[in-house]
Protein backbone atom coordinates (compact mmCIF):
# COMPACT_ATOMS: atom_id res chain seq x y z
CA UNK A 1 0.00 0.00 0.00
CA UNK A 2 1.39 3.38 -0.97
CA UNK A 3 1.88 6.13 1.58
CA UNK A 4 -0.88 8.15 -0.13
CA UNK A 5 -3.33 5.23 0.24
CA UNK A 6 -2.39 4.79 3.90
CA UNK A 7 -3.06 8.48 4.54
CA UNK A 8 -6.39 8.28 2.74
CA UNK A 9 -7.42 5.19 4.69
CA UNK A 10 -6.48 6.89 7.96
CA UNK A 11 -8.50 10.02 7.07
CA UNK A 12 -11.54 7.93 6.17
CA UNK A 13 -11.25 5.84 9.36
CA UNK A 14 -11.06 9.03 11.44
CA UNK A 15 -14.02 10.54 9.57
CA UNK A 16 -16.17 7.45 10.11
CA UNK A 17 -15.06 7.23 13.73
CA UNK A 18 -16.02 10.85 14.36
CA UNK A 19 -19.44 10.24 12.81
CA UNK A 20 -20.00 7.16 14.99
CA UNK A 21 -19.02 9.22 18.04
CA UNK A 22 -21.34 12.12 17.10
CA UNK A 23 -24.35 9.88 16.46
CA UNK A 24 -23.68 7.89 19.66
CA UNK A 25 -23.59 11.10 21.69
CA UNK A 26 -26.69 12.42 19.92
CA UNK A 27 -28.57 9.29 21.01
CA UNK A 28 -27.28 9.68 24.56
CA UNK A 29 -25.53 6.30 24.47
CA UNK A 30 -22.35 5.45 26.32
CA UNK A 31 -19.77 3.30 24.54
CA UNK A 32 -21.02 0.41 26.64
CA UNK A 33 -24.63 1.04 25.51
CA UNK A 34 -23.62 1.04 21.85
CA UNK A 35 -21.42 -2.00 22.35
CA UNK A 36 -24.29 -3.95 23.87
CA UNK A 37 -26.76 -2.89 21.16
CA UNK A 38 -24.33 -3.69 18.33
CA UNK A 39 -22.79 -6.89 19.77
CA UNK A 40 -19.33 -5.33 19.82
CA UNK A 41 -16.97 -4.60 22.68
CA UNK A 42 -16.78 -1.14 24.21
CA UNK A 43 -13.04 -1.21 23.48
CA UNK A 44 -13.73 -1.86 19.78
CA UNK A 45 -16.20 1.06 19.74
CA UNK A 46 -13.47 3.23 21.26
CA UNK A 47 -10.92 2.14 18.62
CA UNK A 48 -13.42 2.87 15.84
CA UNK A 49 -14.32 6.29 17.24
CA UNK A 50 -10.65 7.22 17.53
CA UNK A 51 -10.10 6.20 13.91
CA UNK A 52 -7.54 3.60 14.94
CA UNK A 53 -9.13 0.92 12.76
CA UNK A 54 -11.33 0.66 9.70
CA UNK A 55 -14.72 -0.94 10.42
CA UNK A 56 -15.91 -3.86 8.35
CA UNK A 57 -19.18 -3.63 6.48
CA UNK A 58 -20.88 -5.93 9.00
CA UNK A 59 -19.62 -3.79 11.89
CA UNK A 60 -20.95 -0.64 10.23
CA UNK A 61 -24.34 -2.28 9.63
CA UNK A 62 -24.52 -3.41 13.27
CA UNK A 63 -23.61 0.08 14.51
CA UNK A 64 -26.11 1.77 12.19
CA UNK A 65 -28.86 -0.62 13.29
CA UNK A 66 -28.01 0.03 16.94
CA UNK A 67 -28.09 3.80 16.37
CA UNK A 68 -31.17 3.57 14.12
CA UNK A 69 -29.48 5.52 11.32
CA UNK A 70 -28.65 4.76 7.71
CA UNK A 71 -25.26 3.63 6.51
CA UNK A 72 -25.01 6.74 4.35
CA UNK A 73 -25.18 8.89 7.47
CA UNK A 74 -21.95 7.28 8.68
CA UNK A 75 -20.09 7.09 5.38
CA UNK A 76 -21.37 10.08 3.47
CA UNK A 77 -19.94 10.09 -0.05
CA UNK A 78 -18.97 13.74 0.25
CA UNK A 79 -16.28 13.30 2.89
CA UNK A 80 -15.09 16.48 4.57
CA UNK A 81 -18.07 18.42 3.19
CA UNK A 82 -20.98 19.88 5.14
CA UNK A 83 -23.55 18.58 2.67
CA UNK A 84 -24.02 15.54 4.91
CA UNK A 85 -25.45 17.86 7.60
CA UNK A 86 -27.72 19.49 5.05
CA UNK A 87 -29.11 16.17 3.82
CA UNK A 88 -29.53 14.90 7.38
CA UNK A 89 -31.42 18.04 8.42
CA UNK A 90 -33.58 17.84 5.30
CA UNK A 91 -34.46 14.21 6.05
CA UNK A 92 -35.37 15.02 9.65
CA UNK A 93 -37.64 17.86 8.50
CA UNK A 94 -39.09 15.82 5.63
CA UNK A 95 -40.15 13.02 7.99
CA UNK A 96 -42.12 15.54 10.08
CA UNK A 97 -44.27 16.54 7.09
CA UNK A 98 -47.71 15.12 6.44
CA UNK A 99 -48.05 12.63 3.59
CA UNK A 100 -49.66 15.31 1.42
CA UNK A 101 -46.80 17.73 2.12
CA UNK A 102 -44.19 15.03 1.39
CA UNK A 103 -45.87 14.28 -1.94
CA UNK A 104 -45.84 17.98 -2.81
CA UNK A 105 -42.12 18.20 -2.05
CA UNK A 106 -41.44 15.10 -4.16
CA UNK A 107 -43.43 16.53 -7.07
CA UNK A 108 -41.56 19.84 -6.79
CA UNK A 109 -38.18 18.09 -6.82
CA UNK A 110 -39.21 15.99 -9.84
CA UNK A 111 -40.37 19.14 -11.64
CA UNK A 112 -37.10 20.95 -10.86
CA UNK A 113 -35.01 17.96 -11.98
CA UNK A 114 -36.70 17.95 -15.38
CA UNK A 115 -36.21 21.68 -16.00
Amino acid sequence: MTEQNKDRKLKIAKYIGENIYQYRKKKGYTREDLAEKSNLSANHIYELEMGNCMPTTITLIDICNALKISLSQIIDTKLFDNTNNLSENFLEDFIKLTEKERNSVIQLVKYMANN
